[in-house]
């Protein structure tokens, strides 16, 4: 979690120098030179209301999506601590976008219901009544169905000449 999107741009930008310096050097000074970069990096950009941002950024590095980043993440897991009771609406909306969000994988709710539990997601959304893994499985499934599908790799076909 990263209090302010400006903070979250400079753990990303050292997190990748770091990646880059322990790759092979020759090979980072040639992927410099092809693509023009001055800093052992590539260049990254955020958007101005993600930089300015100071709800709380959550970040979560899910392998088979990639990075993943929540705005309004300190309603997320204030929601989530008050485990259901009196909850606010800031913390309703972030907490309803949170699940009904398709950039966000089911991986990254998973994580937070180990931590915090899944008491204020399921009255959220009026299933209380269920067995919570059960209501959970549920939900995630209605609204994070994609990230249950097989997914196969892109590959392309390239017809390729004798020498």
């Amino acid at each position: 979690m990263y209090p302010d999107g400006l903070t979250l741009a400079a753990a990303e930008q050292k997190r990748l120098e770091t990646l880059w310096r322990a790759a092979d050097q020759e090979h980072v000074r040639r992927i410099m030179r092809e693509r023009g970069l001055e800093l052992p990096r590539p260049p990254m950009r955020f958007p101005r209301e993600f930089l300015d941002h100071d709800e709380g950024i959550g970040a979560f590095y899910n392998p088979e999506e990639g990075q993943e980043f929540m705005l309004d993440f300190n309603h997320v897991l204030s929601g989530l601590h008050k485990q259901g009771d009196s909850l606010s609406d800031p913390e309703r909306n972030a907490l309803r976008h949170f699940v009904t969000d398709r950039c966000i994988s089911q991986a990254f709710v998973h994580r937070l219901v180990r931590e915090h539990g899944a008491a204020s997601l399921l009255e959220l959304f009026h299933l209380r009544d269920l067995p919570p893994d059960r209501a959970l499985t549920f939900l995630l499934r209605c609204h994070k169905g994609r990230f249950y599908r097989n997914r196969y790799p892109s590959l392309s076909l390239v017809q390729g000449g004798r020498s």
